[in-house]
């Protein structure tokens, strides 16, 4: 789970800089098959 967590605040990070994304207005769903 640490790197899931790792790897999204990058990718967070990295569209933040790049003007697509607002991480402070950012929604993550989700849904379990199990």
């Amino acid at each position: 789970m640490h790197d899931l967590r790792t790897n999204l605040s990058t990718v967070i990070d990295e569209l933040d800089r790049r003007g697509l994304a607002d991480r402070t207005r950012l929604a993550i769903g989700g849904h379990s098959y199990g």
